[in-house]
């Protein structure tokens, strides 16, 4: 048993307020893995947004739950600091901030997490890192073991069924080969151009909606990605999947954690871009009409790609 089923387990019969606190829709299969096991082991719980959580105050007997993932990091939004300070301040029966992966910029972190434990009104307290690396900078971090029992588990997401999965989205195809590459400030510093051959296309900025973009997933036959969550819904899918770099260790941290021995390939960056290959449309079309969004959302659809 995961130590985070433990602690579920523990605290069955109190009330669960689970947290999300923002991000995009690989973030949301966290929250659905999350969800997913509480929901097998009969817990009472309500989901609150980041918002509605800062809004309230009542969690005397409750325990609070902070969704995981990588948001304790510079690049991102304060939204997960906000969420960890005012929980600390709630007196809830206890605590738990769910698997995370920081960067090893303790430069930023450890201040951060100063703040968030300036004041403490809650004696239970549970911190999880989702990987190795993330696990031993935890330990080295004063506020963290003074105020929590630091412990590791994988990333929620993995709680999930490859049946979960399609009793909520549908019927699973084959269609397409996926190439999710990111185009934020996690990536690699390389980019690929749209392809008139392959599917390529990063999916937290294409989806719209957490139903789309398991959809998109679901109807691939191969994925390779530097996705987190596109590489671990491939391994839930048990689909053909190849895994590369961001821009910090988290991927290939949360792969040699969890991924290494379930079939999930690690490529280097330049491999994995190899990988798409172009076509006569990317040669003979104008670049204004290769640039326009109705065109390459017209030859998606063509491919099969979900649009919704």
């Amino acid at each position: 048993m995961s130590d985070l089923t433990k602690i579920f387990e523990q605290y069955k019969d109190t009330r669960f307020i689970f947290v999300q606190p923002g991000g995009n829709w690989g973030d949301h299969l966290i929250y659905f893995g999350a969800e997913h096991l509480a929901a097998t082991l009969n817990l009472d719980f309500t989901t609150l947004t980041k918002q509605e959580f800062l809004n309230c105050n009542d969690f005397k007997d409750k325990i609070v739950y902070i969704h995981g993932g990588g948001g304790l990091n510079e690049w991102c939004s304060d939204s997960c600091f906000q969420c960890l300070e005012h929980a600390m301040t709630l007196g809830s029966k206890a605590f738990i901030y769910g698997p995370a992966t920081c960067s090893q910029n303790m430069d930023f972190l450890i201040p951060k997490l100063e703040k968030c434990f300036s004041t403490v009104n809650t004696s239970e307290c549970y911190f999880f890192a989702r990987e190795e690396t993330t696990y031993k900078l935890f330990n080295d971090i004063e506020c963290l073991n003074k105020h929590t029992q630091v412990l590791k588990d994988q990333d929620t997401a993995f709680f999930l069924s490859k049946q979960a999965v399609i009793d909520r989205i549908g019927e699973e195809k084959f269609t397409y080969d996926f190439y999710g590459f990111r185009e934020d400030n996690e990536s690699c510093g390389t980019k690929v151009t749209f392809s008139f051959k392959e599917v390529v296309f990063d999916p937290a900025m294409r989806c719209t909606s957490f139903e789309h973009w398991l959809k998109v997933h679901l109807h691939a036959r191969k994925i390779v990605t530097n996705r987190t969550h596109s590489s671990i819904i491939g391994c839930i899918l048990q689909k053909p999947t190849y895994l590369f770099a961001g821009s910090y260790h988290k991927n290939f941290s949360i792969w040699t954690e969890t991924m290494q021995d379930k079939n999930i390939n690690w490529l280097e960056p330049g491999v994995a871009f190899e990988y798409v290959s172009k076509g006569i449309w990317d040669i003979i079309l104008p670049k204004k009409v290769k640039a326009s969004w109705k065109v390459r959302d017209f030859y998606l659809k063509s491919k099969g790609v979900p649009e919704s």
